[in-house]
């Protein structure tokens, strides 16, 4: 796309529509996962919490690499405004829903629609600013993510506590709209010039293994390796996989081109990527099991953990995407931080025990923080940086692509941290307290071998670019 055609109020308002678009993928994301639990018991489908979290999961799965393709065949444009709209229509039907099964269609839709658009305002910011400023555009998203989610799950728990139970759900939407409409009315529609092929066939193998795969791991975390469903889906997904690998090469407008693999360079970023943001499931999950069931805390305590992190995170992204901005080795610092700083916090916390103090998590935390500000200003520009301008879109949806993936496969492995101990007495304490610093050590180790990984290599590639 040539931005040239755009003066730079047009630009600015694209900008500030995809600030909105994620800002509202945040807060839909955490305003479900406050309200799922009374959502549910609303309507008497508590049974499905599992199933519910997985199907969301899922169509963002799919669709983030599908939405980077449609984006490059059929505009950018044309994505945000379809997929937004559909987002908000599926958000609408969530909040309406008196019955589980348009609940359940409707967050599948939902995730989809999210998924869709996810990588589109990080390609925008890609193509409507100069190299320079990448950096510090993407701290800028950053920051929305964070304060969206902050606001997401506080604004959610405040309304349906006071009885406002479709506002509770559907407030986002009006951010959405707001994200929609700034780029639908400012941003020229740009087609992929000649005959257009969509990969239908690699789009359903891609469904096939995504949704095998996916439901395998959650099933296998809850009922063990040894459960012969989760055996087969697992293989299912296997198996899709590799005829996905041979359905690509041989297409002609592929989701995913092969050839992306056969950049090394690129390579490290998506290994890079996905180590670093491997450590939020610890976090998310088994954080709050630790401050309740071994520091013995209240619930509304275990709530606030993030808060220091997240807080951390909105003020910190645009200054560190600055700083990385202003030279071109302070990418692979940058990733070195963010990685080191993970590592760090986890070592520490992994020898919990009942008298640790509070305090320390809260800290260990918001060192998190300052690692995500890194992680979110380096790892994806310098993806771009090595791509071809055609590949821009599906490569910026495949980093985002291995985000996604990194949760449920850090679930499932923590899961199996966890349950080493705890298998013979999920109820004891001391069982807990071993299960809870195994998880917390294992996100440590993978995150040091991330900071020796950028230290070895990722390291000689900026110097050769140097």
């Amino acid at each position: 796309m040539n931005s040239t055609v755009l003066t730079d109020m047009r630009k600015k308002r694209i900008l500030a529509g995809c600030t909105f678009l994620i800002l509202a993928l945040a807060m839909i994301s955490e305003s479900l996962a406050v309200i799922q639990t009374p959502m549910l018991e609303k309507l008497g489908a508590t049974a499905y919490f599992s199933l519910v979290a997985i199907i969301g999961s899922i169509g963002t799965a799919i669709f983030t690499p599908i939405g980077g393709k449609l984006g490059d065949l059929f505009g950018r444009r044309n994505v945000i405004l379809f997929a937004g709209i559909a987002a908000i229509a599926a958000n609408l039907v969530v909040a309406l829903s008196d019955s589980f099964a348009p609940f359940l269609i409707g967050r599948f839709v939902m995730g989809s629609a999210l998924g869709a658009y996810i990588s589109t305002p990080y390609v925008l910011a890609n193509e409507l600013n100069a190299k320079e400023n990448v950096p510090r555009m993407m701290g800028i998203l950053a920051s929305a993510m964070s304060l969206g989610g902050l606001l997401g799950g506080y604004c959610a728990g405040v309304l349906w506590k006071s009885g406002q139970q479709f506002l509770s759900i559907a407030f986002p939407s009006f951010f959405l709209l707001i994200g929609v409409l700034l780029v639908a009315l400012n941003l020229p529609n740009r087609k992929k010039e000649g005959k257009v092929a969509l990969d239908k066939a690699g789009i359903l193998v891609l469904s096939i293994a995504l949704t095998a795969g996916l439901v395998g791991i959650n099933m296998a975390t809850r009922n063990g390796f040894g459960d012969t469903k989760a055996l087969a889906l697992l293989a299912i997904g296997i198996v899709a996989t590799v005829v996905f690998v041979q359905v690509e090469k041989k297409a002609q407008e592929p989701l995913i081109p092969m050839h992306l693999f056969k950049n090394r360079q690129y390579c490290s970023m998506l290994l890079v990527g996905f180590i670093a943001y491997f450590y939020v499931s610890s976090m998310r999950v088994y954080g709050p099991r630790a401050v309740i069931g071994v520091l013995g805390m209240e619930t509304s305590v275990a709530g606030q953990l993030q808060i220091p992190r997240t807080l951390i995170t909105i003020v910190l992204s645009a200054l560190a995407g600055v700083w990385v901005g202003k030279k071109q080795a302070n990418r692979w610092k940058a990733m070195a931080i963010a990685t080191l700083l993970v590592a760090i916090p986890f070592l520490v916390l992994s020898t919990t025990t009942p008298s640790t103090p509070l305090w320390l998590y809260l800290a260990m935390f918001g060192v998190t923080g300052i690692a995500e500000s890194f992680r979110s200003v380096s790892v994806t520009p310098s993806a771009q940086a090595v791509l071809e301008p055609k590949e821009i879109g599906v490569g910026t949806a495949l980093v985002n692509f291995m985000n996604t993936l990194a949760f449920p496969i850090a679930s499932s492995l923590f899961g199996i941290a966890y349950d080493l101990p705890t298998s013979s007495d999920p109820t004891n304490a001391a069982l807990i307290n071993q299960g809870i610093n195994n998880v917390f050590l294992t996100s440590g180790i993978i995150a040091l071998i991330g900071f020796i990984f950028v230290l070895l290599v990722v390291r000689k590639f900026f110097r050769k670019e140097a």
